[in-house]
């Protein structure tokens, strides 16, 4: 309902109803601790929704191409931004902003440094803001 609500007036903004992950299943998530406007994918919980991995999304956009994609997925980020997942879309995505979140195994700050060097790595320039935010701009284009 917030999604439909804040986006009514954008006829360019289509609305997927689904997660974004490594691949085309369902996941399971939970909503966070801190209040209602925050989900993590979660092992073994209950509530269950379609995910679908970047490539897919990208078809059902009918895009050739995405301008900017806002990735803030909850420490989620540290499985989608893989050298794979940018490989299977090369080219496709000119520009990323990643919030960046620690993990059960990592820091925010040892997160934001493995997700620069991926992007790095895939002919992305970066800048970080503050210690938690990503921006990643493909080079030569």
């Amino acid at each position: 309902r917030l999604l439909n609500a804040n986006t009514a007036g954008y006829a360019n903004i289509k609305q997927l109803n689904a997660a974004l992950w490594t691949g085309n299943v369902p996941v399971s998530m939970r909503v966070s601790s801190v209040g209602d406007w925050a989900a993590r994918i979660v092992p073994g919980q209950t509530a269950s929704v379609l995910a679908l991995a970047l490539q897919e999304i990208l078809a059902f956009s009918k895009w050739e191409r995405a301008d900017w994609l806002k990735c803030d997925i909850e420490g989620g980020e540290i499985s989608i931004i893989t050298k794979d997942t940018l490989l299977e879309v090369a080219g496709r995505i000119k520009s990323w902003f990643v919030e960046v979140h620690a993990t059960p195994s990592a820091s925010i700050q040892d997160n934001r440094e493995r997700i620069n060097e991926v992007f790095r790595s895939c002919d992305y320039e970066v800048e970080n803001f503050r210690t938690d935010v990503i921006y990643a701009k493909i080079k030569n284009n």
